[in-house]
Formats: C-alpha cells, structure tokens, sequence
C-alpha cells in the first residue's frame, strides 16, 4: 500500500498556495465586523480601484467598500454605476471608453 508522505516542499508548497487566499478572507470578515476599520466623522474620503480587485466582482467589492464606509469605486465602467448606486457609493472617475 502506498503512502504519501508529506515533505517539507510540499507542505511550504501548500502553505503558500492556501495561505494568502484565506488570510485576505479572513481580513475581509474581519474588516466589516471591526468598528476600529470603519471610516469615522467623514473627514476622510477614501475610495478605491476596482481593478485591483480582481478576480473580485463589483457587487462584492461595492458592498465590502460600503461597509468600511469608503466613498467611492473608481474606474467603473458605466454599467457597474447601478450597482454602486445601491450601496451608496459613487465614481468620481469613470472608466476610459474606446472611441
């Protein structure tokens, strides 16, 4: 009977392929439930680019932003502009359209 034997490549292998996809979805959860990452007073108007979010679709990224209070997604197309509507959110700065 064979027996598959963990090494220590293949465990860093794992490790660092799971790792950092669970440690952002944990900072994701985390985020929303900690008041202390929530923007305070409306002083601060912070946005962000959807693209750096990638695979992440804009329906998430709008509800996680609108969570943490942030103002805005940029760089949106024009489509995706309903859906920051419905979480209140706003983009300042469209993105490129080809002419």
């Amino acid at each position: 009977m064979p027996t598959t034997r963990l090494t220590r490549r293949t465990a860093l292998a794992t490790l660092a392929a799971a790792g950092p996809a669970a440690a952002l979805a944990h900072a994701a959860d985390t985020a929303t439930d900690d008041p202390n990452w929530k923007i305070k007073n409306g002083r601060i108007n912070q946005s962000v680019v959807s693209w750096c979010f990638k695979p992440m679709s804009t329906e998430d990224l709008a509800r996680h932003a609108a969570a943490l209070g942030l103002k805005s997604i940029e760089l949106c197309p024009v489509a995706d502009w309903p859906i920051l509507k419905k979480y209140g959110l706003t983009c300042a700065t469209p993105a490129a359209t080809a002419s």
